[in-house]
């Protein structure tokens, strides 16, 4: 059966590039995210630095390290892993949607990546499709509900774009959970009630399970701002009865591309 499942699959993947291209990448990444979406266009105009990208996490990784008997240091490894997968996850996204476009929703784009029967990518060595990378390599493995903050799949909802350093990662989770939680699209204020991500509620159980709280109201406590806070604790005491917005599948693209 999985030499069936592997046969049905396209794998994707690009010549080895011998430098390390990621400070480019992450460069440009820093360039085309912003509060208003991402240039696609100044991405699709420097597409290879993408692709060089995409050939380097193919070659590299913890998995690519231990072949090479490489010895990574103690200090920091579990954030440097995550990192480089969840680095390659988005960066895949973003590819899949340069060759999807034009178009103005992912909601198609989503449900063709994440096919069983789909593509995989070649990241640290393996070719994985992007639900095996994102639920088993990624989640699967380090059950932090945070990681959610550094998934990225290109529609509006979706946290922001960013590329991830290696230092103070968790420090970092946490402020980005409090800036999300802050906007629009992670929790928005109607009439007397919140609404939230829908994020929140299609992950519930990695936020629980994954966490000493009992419900969702209380592990967004410790993220939320003072109105919202209030609001969090009065629903605890209440079965913590929650409203949740529409995912918007719109693509989150600047609106000058």
């Amino acid at each position: 059966m999985l030499l069936f499942l592997l046969a049905c699959h396209q794998n994707i993947s690009f010549e080895t590039t011998s430098e390390n291209p990621t400070d480019a990448w992450s460069e440009l990444v820093a360039e085309i995210s912003q509060d208003d979406g991402i240039d696609f266009q100044t991405l699709k105009e420097r597409r290879s630095v993408l692709e060089d990208y995409l050939a380097w996490v193919g070659d590299n990784g913890p998995r690519m390290n231990k072949r090479k008997n490489i010895k990574e240091r103690r200090k920091g490894r579990e954030d440097r892993r995550i990192s480089h997968y969840v680095n390659a996850y988005n960066a895949w996204i973003l590819y899949e949607i340069l060759q999807a476009q034009p178009f103005d929703s992912i909601e198609g784009l989503e449900l063709a990546a994440f096919s069983l029967f789909g593509k995989a990518y070649r990241v640290d060595g393996e070719y994985l499709t992007l639900y095996h990378l994102k639920e088993e390599r990624i989640l699967g493995v380090y059950q932090e509900p945070l990681i959610h903050m550094m998934l990225h799949d290109g529609s509006m909802s979706s946290p922001k774009l960013q590329y991830w350093k290696l230092s103070q990662l968790d420090f970092t989770l946490k402020n980005r959970m409090r800036r999300y939680l802050g906007s629009e699209y992670g929790a928005k204020k109607v009439g007397e009630d919140w609404t939230l991500s829908a994020l929140f509620q299609i992950e519930e159980d990695d936020f629980l399970y994954w966490s000493k709280s009992e419900t969702l109201c209380q592990y967004l406590l410790d993220y939320a701002e003072k109105d919202l806070e209030d609001w969090l604790n009065e629903q605890d005491q209440q079965n913590c009865q929650l409203n949740f917005q529409s995912w918007d599948y719109s693509l989150n693209q600047q609106k000058n591309d």
